[in-house]
This record gives C-alpha cells, structure tokens and sequence, in this order.
C-alpha cells in the first residue's frame, strides 16, 4: 500500500518573530537596569539595618547585666551575658585597699560591683560610688541601701539608667521626704514608692506634673477618683489613658482635659 502523502494545505508553519537587535539590546539594558536599582536599594537598606542594630546594640548594652545596667568600662564575652572586670582594678596587695577603690569608684561608680563584699559595705566608699553614679547604689550592701545619707546621695546625683529609689530599702521607699525627692528628678520613681505613698494624693500628682505616665502607677483607688482624675488631666491631659476605664469614657474629664496640651509642652 503506497504511503499517505501529507496534505500541504493542512500544515501550518509557525513562523518566530523576528527581534532587531537594537530592540533586544534595548530590553537588556532595561532589565540591567531595574535589577541594579532593586539590588541597590537592597544594599542600601541593609546598610541602614546595620548600622541601627550597631546604634542599638551601643545604646542599650548597658542593660543586659541583670537587665539593668553593667559598668561602663566592663566588656562582655561572648559566652556569658555577665560583665567583665574592666582593666585597672585594684589586684594582688591593693585588691583590699580602700584609697584604691575610692579612686575606682570615683571614676566610674558601677565598679563597685566588682569590690570585695566588706568594701561594698563601707560607708564612705559606696557614698563615693553613688554620688558618681547613683546606679551604683545596687551593688552596695543591704545595710547601705537602707542608709537615708547614701539612698538619699544616689537620688540626688541620679541613676545613669535607672532610678536609684528601686535598689532602696524598703522602709526607705515608704520615706515620704525622700521619694518625693526622687520623683522630682523621675516621674517614674512613683513606680517604686510604698504602696501608701502611691496612694498619696500630693505624692501621685508631683509625679504627673514630671510625667504624664506616673499615674499608672498610683493605686486603683486613686485612678479611679473622679476628682482627682479630673485634677490631674487639668496639670496634663495625656494623664486621662492611665485612669480607669469608666473615667476614660467620663465626658466631663474628657472635656475638661487642657487644649493646649501636647508632647512638646512636657518636660
């Protein structure tokens, strides 16, 4: 049987296009182009990444002893969160002296984590380490923090980071003198106050007059006293989202808060 002959008019020929060089050229360098600026914005954009977690790694470094705060001049290893002693610390014969870690402490306070444990008790020592670094006031002993002269020495010359009254004795930070003292250079210093003092009217409201945000740390009773509430928005109107929540809906104290309040005017 003779073969089939393929009928021509049934085939279709596919023809590809014809692509001129130049237009091909052409859409090369496009795709170059966008891939190069999508590769340079990705280059940029991980150079700024970089450089904010070197910022912040430099910022806040600081807290990762404890939580809170390591001496400036100790290093951390890479195995452990803990501080290093930092270099120039009294060792061999002088490792107890005094007059040296009086100088220590005199440059940088928080080194008085490093001192033996009598020295951390001495008196005149840990004074020379708060009153550069009321910080400091954390690693003295627990006889020292419930000293008013010493506590009273970290409040005043102030905590780097922290505030000094949360390393108080707790009968300090019932002294309604010395908190007071302590929220007048941090509003925060309420936060550590006896629960008396947190309840105090005076006391709740000096801090609101530092920081808006003290008063999430007056006691549930006095956020949800009207009248207070309704004074203490009259001294900063950011102070209503820290009151109760039927207070937050009181049009009264809404209204009543200041217009002219705004991040810029606090201090």
């Amino acid at each position: 049987m003779p073969p089939k002959t393929p009928n021509l008019r049934s085939v279709t020929l596919t023809v590809a296009p014809t692509v001129s060089p130049v237009a091909s050229s052409s859409a090369t360098k496009r795709g170059h182009n966008s891939g190069g600026l999508e590769s340079g914005l990705y280059s940029a954009g991980t150079a700024i990444l970089i450089i904010f977690l070197v910022w912040m790694r430099g910022k806040y470094s600081h807290k990762l002893f404890r939580g809170r705060v390591a001496p400036g001049g100790a290093s951390f290893s890479s195995n452990s969160i803990l501080p290093q002693a930092p270099q120039g610390l009294p060792t061999g014969r002088n490792k107890d002296s005094k007059i040296e870690w009086k100088r220590v402490v005199s440059r940088n306070g928080c080194t008085l984590m490093f001192a033996p444990d009598a020295l951390r008790g001495n008196r005149e020592i840990v004074l020379e380490a708060v009153r550069q670094n009321g910080d400091a006031l954390q690693y003295a002993s627990a006889a020292l923090r419930l000293d008013l002269e010493v506590v009273r020495a970290a409040v005043r010359h102030g905590g780097r980071v922290d505030c000094p009254l949360e390393y108080a004795g707790k009968r300090l930070r019932g002294d309604r003198e010395l908190v007071l003292e302590a929220i007048r250079k941090k509003g925060d210093a309420l936060h550590y106050a006896s629960e008396e003092l947190r309840a105090d009217r005076e006391v709740v409201l000096e801090a609101v007059k530092k920081h808006d945000f003290s008063l999430q740390f007056a006691s549930p009773a006095l956020r949800a006293d009207r009248g207070f509430v309704l004074e203490a928005v009259t001294v900063d109107g950011y102070a209503l989202q820290y009151a109760s929540k039927d207070l937050q809906h009181d049009r009264e104290i809404v209204l009543g808060r200041p217009a002219t309040c705004s991040p810029c005017s606090r201090e």
